[in-house]
C-alpha cells in the first residue's frame, strides 16, 4: 500500500523531464552498483596501500589493535578498523570481506547523496547527481578498495543529512533553550570524528555557520549551541589524535608528503598561485573531460546557493571546503584525490544545483538542464570502462597471480625472493609467522624456510649487495617483484644478469616473476 501511494505520489508530483531524469539516473546508479560489485568479485590482488594496511590489521585482534600505531605508514579511523576487524571475524579475513565495507559504504554514498539533493538542496532532478558519483573512475575504484576513503565519505553525508534532520528541521520550532536534538548531535559529532577525518572539517563547518548565524540574530542559544558542540568536538579530536593520529601524523615520511601537497590558500608568490591551481586541477581531473566544466559549475553553484537562494546546507558545504583548504594549508590534510574523496559528491550536488536551479520547472528548460546534466554524468566513463571487471587490475600490482603460481611449482632445491614492495602481501596471503610458500619442505631440505625476504629497495647499495648474495647463494630462486618500480628494482635485474641466467617466467598485468639460476648450477 505504501509503495503504491509512493508510485502515485511521484507520477503526480513530477514533472514528464524530471520523472526521465528519475529513471536515467536511477538506472545508471543501479549500473555503477552492479559494475562495483563485479569488482569486487573479480578476485584482485591488494595494492600497495591496502597491503601495508592489512600487515598490521590482520596480526591484531579486537583488544589490542589500535594499541599502537600501524607500521608502514599505515592509518585508518578507528571505527573503520573496528567494523572491518569484527567482519573479518564473522566472515573471514580475505580480500573479498575486508573490501566489502567499501562497497556497502559506496551504496549508502549513492542513497544519501539523493537523499542531500532533494531534501537539503531542493534539487528538483535529484537522482542525477547519486548517477553522476556511480559514473565517476574514481569511485569505482575505491569502492572495491580495503582503504577508509568511501567509509569516510559516507560518513561526511551522514552526518551532514543528520544535522538536517535533527537540527535543520527542529530549528523552525524557535526553540530557545538547549534540546535533545542538539545533544544528540553533538554525540554524533563526536563520534563522527573517530569514524573519519574529513568530519571534522563538516562539524567545523557546521560550527561556523550556527556561530555566525546567531551572532547575525543576536540570538543567544544559537550562538551557545555551536560552542557547547564545538567544546565537545575539540575534547574528542584531542583525544583521538593522542590515542591514535600522533604517531603517524608527526612522522617525517608524512610530514614530507605533506609539504608537496599542501594548499597555499594564501599565496603569497606566483608559485603559489600556480601550486593551488595544480592541486585543484589533481582533484577535478578525476571529471575527466568534464574537468573544467564542473569548476564553472561548482563556483556557480556556491554563487547561486550562498547569495541567490541564501540554502544554509550550500553554505555550510562553502565553510566545508574551506575549513579544509585550511587543515591543508596548515600541513594537516594533503591535497590528494583519494584523500578528499568525500569532497566528490559535494562537488556533484553543488555543480547540479546550479544547472537544476536555472532551469526552473518550464519544460524546454528543463529539458536544456537535463541535457547538460547527462552530458555531465557522461564526461566520465568509470561504468564504461569497468564493465569488464578485469580493467580494474592494476598493473605492476596483482601479486596473487605469480604467488599462486610459486605456491604450486616450487621445488624442495629452490627458494623465493620477496622484493621490498612485495612482503606485505605475500604475508598477508601465506601468513605472518611462516617462512615457506608452497609446501613445507624443511624434512628435505635441511632449511628453516625457503623465502629469502628483501633487506630493503635495490636502489640502495647496500641493500643491493645483501640481496644480490642471498640469491646467488640460494642457486634456484624465484623473484617476487609487485608493488615497485622499474627505476627501484632495475638495479638487482642487472646485476642478477650480470651473476647468472635470469628468466621471466611470466608478467600478467606487468606483474613479473623471474627464475634465477646462478653460474654453474644444473636446470
Amino acid at each position: 500500500m505504501n509503495f503504491t501511494r509512493a508510485c502515485n505520489n511521484w507520477k503526480q508530483g513530477r514533472t514528464p523531464v524530471e520523472k526521465i531524469s528519475d529513471i536515467i539516473g536511477l538506472l545508471v546508479a543501479f549500473f555503477g552498483v552492479v559494475t562495483s560489485l563485479r569488482m569486487n568479485l573479480a578476485d584482485r590482488s591488494f595494492w600497495v596501500d591496502e597491503a601495508m594496511l592489512a600487515f598490521s590489521f590482520s596480526k591484531r585482534g579486537l583488544t589490542n589493535l589500535i594499541g599502537e600505531a600501524f607500521e608502514m605508514n599505515q592509518s585508518a579511523p578507528v571505527v573503520y578498523l573496528y567494523v572491518c576487524k569484527i567482519i573479518s571475524l564473522i566472515f573471514g579475513n580475505t580480500e573479498l570481506v575486508l573490501r566489502s565495507v567499501s562497497f556497502v559504504a559506496f551504496i549508502l554514498v549513492l542513497m544519501l547523496t539523493t537523499m542531500v539533493a532533494k531534501d537539503l538542496l531542493h534539487i528538483r532532478m535529484y537522482m542525477l547527481p547519486a548517477a553522476m558519483v556511480a559514473n565517476i573512475n574514481l569511485f569505482l575504484i575505491q569502492a572495491n578498495n580495503f582503504k577508509q576513503y568511501m567509509f569516510e565519505t559516507a560518513t561526511v553525508l551522514a552526518v551532514l543529512y543528520l544535522y538536517y534532520q535533527l537540527i535543520g528541521s527542529a530549528d523552525r520550532n524557535d526553540s530557545k533553550k538547549i534540546s535533545r536534538n542538539d545533544i544528540l548531535f553533538g554525540l554524533i559529532l563526536v563520534v563522527s570524528i573517530w569514524c573519519a577525518n574529513p568530519a571534522a572539517f563538516l562539524a567545523g563547518g557546521i560550527m561556523t555557520w550556527e556561530f555566525f548565524n546567531g551572532v547575525l540574530k543576536k540570538d543567544r542559544y544559537h550562538i551557545l549551541r555551536p560552542v557547547f558542540w564545538g567544546i565537545s568536538v575539540a575534547v574528542s579530536f584531542v583525544t583521538y589524535y593522542f590515542v591514535w593520529l600522533k604517531a603517524i601524523a608527526s612522522g617525517n615520511q608524512m610530514q614530507v608528503y605533506w609539504e608537496g601537497q599542501a594548499f597555499p590558500l594564501i599565496p603569497t608568490s606566483m608559485q603559489d598561485i600556480k601550486d593551488a591551481w595544480a592541486l585543484c586541477y589533481d582533484i577535478f581531473i578525476e571529471f575527466r573531460e568534464g574537468r573544467i566544466l564542473f569548476m564553472g559549475l561548482l563556483m556557480a553553484g556556491i554563487i547561486v546557493g550562498c547569495f541567490f537562494i541564501k540554502n544554509r546546507y550550500v553554505q555550510i558545504i562553502s565553510l566545508t571546503v574551506l575549513v579544509s583548504l585550511v587543515a591543508s594549508w596548515i600541513h594537516m590534510f594533503p591535497i590528494a584525490n583519494r584523500l578528499w574523496l568525500f569532497s566528490y559528491p559535494l562537488i556533484v550536488l553543488l555543480s547540479f544545483l546550479a544547472v537544476d536551479n536555472t532551469a526552473g520547472v518550464e519544460k524546454p528548460r528543463q529539458l536544456t538542464g537535463l541535457l547538460i546534466m547527462l552530458t555531465a554524468v557522461c564526461c566520465c566513463n568509470g561504468i564504461l570502462v569497468y564493465r569488464n571487471p578485469m580493467n580494474s587490475y592494476m598493473a605492476g600490482e596483482e601479486l596473487n597471480i605469480p604467488l599462486e603460481y610459486v605456491r604450486e611449482n616450487i621445488r624442495p632445491d629452490e627458494q623465493v625472493y620477496v622484493y621490498t614492495g612485495s612482503i606485505s602481501g605475500v604475508k598477508y596471503k601465506i601468513g605472518y609467522d611462516t617462512e615457506w610458500i608452497g609446501q613445507d619442505y624443511s624434512n628435505e631440505s635441511g632449511r628453516l624456510g625457503n623465502i629469502i625476504w628483501s633487506e630493503g629497495m635495490s636502489s640502495q647499495e647496500d641493500h643491493l649487495n645483501a640481496d644480490l648474495e642471498a640469491i646467488i647463494k640460494a642457486g634456484k630462486c624465484y623473484i617476487l617483484a609487485s608493488h615497485t618500480t622499474e627505476e627501484r628494482f632495475m638495479p638487482l635485474i642487472d646485476a642478477l644478469q650480470e651473476r647468472g641466467q635470469l628468466d621471466v617466467v611470466m608478467s600478467e598485468y606487468a606483474t613479473p616473476l623471474y627464475y634465477f639460476t646462478a653460474e654453474g648450477i644444473a636446470e
